[in-house]
């Protein structure tokens, strides 16, 4: 997987073999999305852990040099007081920035979609469907929950999207709106 300045891209799709079946080309993607929306659920949901100790041991620390200054006459103190109010600062703008809290979210749904899907594919396949149907169904769901994942980490920029509900395999939400 390639780098970016977020430290995560999905990298170039794995290829293929030429001579390779509609359920193997399924299955390959399947197992790169996994892998690729699992680990930027972990880094996400790490910086947003990140964020909220840093937030709160820097708050601690602030109080107490506060008492320390008062108590001990040591002006300079009030200095790291100074820094960490910055450092605090600056995690705030970072975390409203990126949004890690609701990207973790996020990212764990999309998760949890494409480990569904791949349970359906191996399901259907041992119950003895046709391989090129399910792994031509598999295909479509992928694209709709990819398309779904794009859709949100978009609205995460703007307002939030009204339901963390993923569309069915028809493109149905729960309430029978067709998503696009």
């Amino acid at each position: 997987m390639g780098k970016s300045s977020g430290g995560l891209s999905v990298g170039e799709l794995p290829v293929p073999p030429q001579d390779a079946k509609l359920i193997d080309v399924c299955t390959l993607y399947l197992d790169h999305y996994i892998r690729f929306f699992s680990r930027a659920r972990q880094i996400v949901k790490y910086r947003s852990k990140l964020v909220v100790l840093g937030t709160a041991l820097s708050g601690a620390v602030i109080a107490v040099v506060s008492v320390m200054t008062a108590l001990v006459d040591w002006p300079w103190l009030a200095l790291v007081s100074a820094v960490l109010a910055g450092a605090v600062t600056v995690m705030s703008a970072w975390d409203g920035h990126f949004r890690h809290k609701e990207l973790w979210v996020q990212r764990t749904e999309v998760v949890s979609q494409l480990q569904e899907l791949k349970r359906n594919v191996t399901t259907r396949l041992a119950s003895g469907d046709d391989p090129s149907k399910v792994g031509l169904d598999g295909l479509r769901r992928l694209d709709q929950i990819l398309s779904y994942d794009m859709a949100t980490w978009k609205g995460l920029r703007s307002l939030p999207p009204a339901s963390s509900e993923v569309p069915d395999s028809n493109g149905r939400m729960s309430n029978g709106d067709i998503v696009h």
